[in-house]
């Protein structure tokens, strides 16, 4: 049990670094296509 509850742990500010990551390259993608369109 303590196993499981470590690895979630673990898990959620992995998953917050992905989204964080994930929204930071969208942005930078939106940017990036916004700039090129104008």
């Amino acid at each position: 049990m303590s196993m499981l509850r470590k690895e979630s742990a673990a898990a959620l500010p992995m998953c917050i670094v992905v989204g964080v990551i994930f929204g930071a390259v969208c942005a930078l993608g939106l940017v990036w296509v916004l700039a090129g369109v104008h």
